[in-house]
C-alpha cells in the first residue's frame, strides 16, 4: 500500500511537492491509529474522467444513439469500464 500511495504522489506532483506530502505522513500512526490521514490524495485519473463523460454523453443522448468516441469502451480496463457503469 505505501509503495502504490507514494508512487501515485509522484506521478501527480512535482518532486519537491511529493516529498513534501510525504514528509507529513506518519505511516505508524495512519495505519495503526484512529483518526484520518494528514493529506488527501486526489486519486481521479483521465481514464475515471473518460468514462464519466461517456457516460454522461449516452445519458443525453437518451438511448437514441451512440456518442461518438463509444468504440474506445472496448478498450478500457475492466475498472474504467466499472466506473462508466456506475
Amino acid at each position: 500500500m505505501r509503495i502504490t500511495f507514494e508512487s501515485h504522489i509522484y506521478d501527480s506532483y512535482s518532486s519537491s511537492k511529493a516529498k513534501d506530502i510525504i514528509k507529513k505522513i506518519d505511516w505508524e500512526i495512519w495505519i495503526n491509529k484512529a483518526g484520518l490521514p494528514p493529506f488527501t490524495a486526489n486519486f481521479t485519473s483521465i481514464g475515471e474522467q473518460n468514462a464519466v463523460n461517456l457516460a454522461n454523453e449516452y445519458i443525453k443522448l437518451g438511448g437514441a444513439s451512440s456518442p461518438s468516441g463509444f468504440l474506445s469502451f472496448k478498450t478500457w480496463p475492466n475498472n474504467q469500464k466499472m466506473v462508466f457503469a456506475g
